[in-house]
């Protein structure tokens, strides 16, 4: 059910009527469901089947072929009004507004506003401005004023005026949305079924082995998003051009080569690992360390960490990434990592296929920059800059410097190993 939208029916048709939108509401499924139930259309009852009453025709045919999918119309796509230094937020909130299992539950009546028992409540805020944003046909850009008070109420960190950084933003945006929505004795349990917890967080498997007694150590911990060095994989790129014979002096940066890097096997700083096996009894020994994701969210963010923090110093890496439209996730995983030790053919292997939703760029210098932010509508993208609104091309979205990345889950592949068992659940 959509916010704010009070439906009825046509008695003697069963049409379907929508009060907000002041129109009758047509969708090609609903009207199969229509068709298949009988009305009473006399005083004794008897019942017909309403494709007897009223026969389809062309026009009814022609409707069907162009109706949209979605049964109410949503408003144009509106920015956000910066209130000062406040760009950080309205670029988190967009990316949150055009993801489809956050829209669903807002729309769908997940967070019982009315009897929301949260002071300073996110959720009750947010669940206002997808009230404002998606059920009317408001152009202007929107003041989200209670966001930010409340933002500022459970985060004294966020208070001012000053620019924060959305990476930080949306970590703590998505920590209110899950304490806000989920059931009380979870709210520090890591096995939390909230819908949040479910579309946004993973798990990240590190296997320690020592090179002593090879000894294998494995922890597992859950995580929010990817947080990929793109200073490490610079100086990887710098290095590689220079060894004579590689024939590359020029080596593109790209997502795909970050994720490797993410996840190759490294080598520990010497007295960084104590092996506690009988062998070795605790002493401290040489070993490598390898990260693979073990459980893939359907809604996967990943950071490229631009900013360094070395001392009193900071800066900004102004590197070019490439990003893909559609990226397979597959060979980054735990099974993924396995099948390629097992064999170097990794043809017929599962796919796990992730769209490009939304990209946050952050333009200018560290202490005195602007974030905007690219967003897909339906087969569509909007940049929206502040409160301003334009229409984007695909070509401009994949030549932005992007700083957050955010990928739906699309598809698992012929094999369907990885199963997702609903919309808002991690896949294995």
């Amino acid at each position: 059910m959509f916010k704010g939208h009070m439906f009825a029916l046509e008695s003697r048709s069963g049409a379907l009527y929508c009060h907000l939108c002041q129109d009758f509401v047509y969708d090609p499924r609903f009207e199969e469901l229509r068709a298949e139930k009988s009305y009473v259309i006399s005083p004794r009852n008897k019942k017909r089947k309403l494709n007897e009453l009223y026969p389809a025709t062309q026009g009814d045919q022609d409707v069907a072929v162009s109706a949209a999918p979605v049964p109410c119309r949503t408003g144009p796509p509106r920015g956000f009004f910066n209130m000062g230094q406040t760009c950080f937020m309205g670029v988190v909130l967009q990316a949150i507004l055009y993801n489809p299992v956050v829209k669903g539950f807002f729309l769908g009546g997940g967070h019982a506003t009315s009897r929301c028992p949260h002071k300073n409540c996110i959720s009750c805020a947010l669940d206002e401005t997808f009230a404002e944003l998606c059920t009317t046909e408001k152009v202007d850009g929107y003041a989200a004023l209670n966001i930010l008070i409340r933002s500022w109420q459970c985060d004294q960190k966020l208070a001012g005026y000053q620019q924060q950084d959305a990476h930080e933003y949306f970590q703590f945006l998505l920590h209110q949305l899950h304490i806000t929505n989920c059931d009380p004795d979870q709210v520090d349990s890591t096995q939390c079924r909230c819908t949040f917890h479910r579309a946004f967080y993973g798990k990240l498997q590190s296997k320690v082995t020592c090179g002593e007694c090879q000894n294998i150590s494995i922890a597992e911990d859950p995580i929010l998003d990817l947080s990929l060095d793109l200073h490490a994989r610079v100086k990887i790129c710098t290095v590689t051009s220079r060894i004579p014979g590689t024939g590359n002096t020029n080596q593109s940066m790209n997502l795909a080569s970050c994720l490797r890097t993410f996840t190759l096997r490294e080598k520990l700083q010497p007295g960084a690992y104590n092996c506690t096996s009988p062998v070795c009894g605790g002493l401290a020994q040489k070993a490598s360390k390898e990260l693979a994701i073990k459980n893939l969210p359907p809604v996967l963010c990943i950071q490229l960490k631009r900013f360094e923090h070395i001392n009193a110093s900071s800066g900004k890496l102004e590197a070019k990434l490439e990003f893909p439209l559609h990226l397979d996730m597959f060979p980054y995983t735990t099974r993924g990592k396995k099948r390629r030790r097992q064999s170097e053919d990794m043809r017929g292997i599962p796919q796990i296929w992730y769209g490009l939703s939304s990209v946050v760029v952050h333009k200018g210098k560290l202490d005195s920059g602007h974030y905007v932010c690219y967003c897909r509508n339906e087969e569509n993208w909007f940049l929206f800059d502040d409160n301003k609104v334009t229409v984007a091309r695909e070509a401009e979205v994949l030549r932005a410097d992007a700083y957050l990345l955010f990928y739906l889950v699309r598809s698992l592949g012929r094999f369907g190993e990885h199963k997702i068992p609903n919309a808002a659940s991690s896949a294995q």
